[in-house]
């Protein structure tokens, strides 16, 4: 994949993406590799090129809780590389993954010369805190109904793009308990199922389950 490929960089000039080139290093990772631990110090920023990330911490019993997948084109991590914090949780490569890097002062010196990039990074980091707040509703304000109801208010495609495993991880419950409680809900006339695809039938009935 060449830089100018990646969503960020589409419209720089030729002289900005030889700056670039010079500047990013390029990474390959199994499926199963460790790209960043929770707590490491955070000194580049990492480009998602190819491949599905997943991004987890653990509980107070050490259960693990996704917090999101990230496909190829997506920034990882970059809200703790420009705020010069840790790492707030792990990243793992969910399948073969190629990741850019570079190194952060590198990048701010190339954003004090280019407004339209630095425009991408607050939209990617606004993106980020809706995902943050996101997770936080669905893991701890509501119960197994109320995660699976608003999940499918909300963002219906993720049941297109993940298996119904991803799902229940990102939702914090067992695959069992994914299924029975999408089975209330087909009986229940919210939604229909069509094999694996779901359609949401009724709006305000699957609210009334946050209600």
């Amino acid at each position: 994949m060449n830089i100018r490929d990646f969503y960020m960089f589409k419209n720089l000039s030729a002289d900005f993406i030889k700056i670039l080139e010079s500047k990013i290093i390029q990474h390959k990772y199994d499926k199963d590799c460790i790209i960043f631990y929770s707590g490491e110090s955070s000194q580049n920023l990492h480009m998602l090129v190819r491949g599905t990330v997943r991004l987890y911490k653990h509980n107070a019993n050490g259960e693990e809780l996704v917090l999101h997948y990230f496909k190829n084109q997506s920034l990882i991590g970059e809200m703790a590389t420009f705020e010069g914090m840790l790492y707030p949780a792990n990243a793992v490569a969910e399948t073969h993954c190629e990741i850019w890097t570079i190194k952060k002062e590198d990048f701010t010196l190339l954003l004090e010369s280019n407004a339209a990039i630095g425009l991408q990074i607050i939209t990617s980091m606004g993106m980020k805190i809706k995902m943050l707040e996101n997770s936080i509703d669905l893991n701890i304000s509501k119960n197994s109904m109320q995660r699976v109801a608003s999940l499918l208010l909300n963002s219906l495609g993720m049941f297109k793009e993940h298996s119904r495993i991803k799902i229940s991880g990102i939702l914090n419950m067992t695959p069992e308990t994914l299924s029975r409680r999408i089975q209330t809900l087909s009986k229940d006339g919210a939604i229909e199922l069509h094999g694996r695809e779901i359609s949401i039938k009724d709006r305000e009935k699957l609210q009334g389950y946050l209600d």
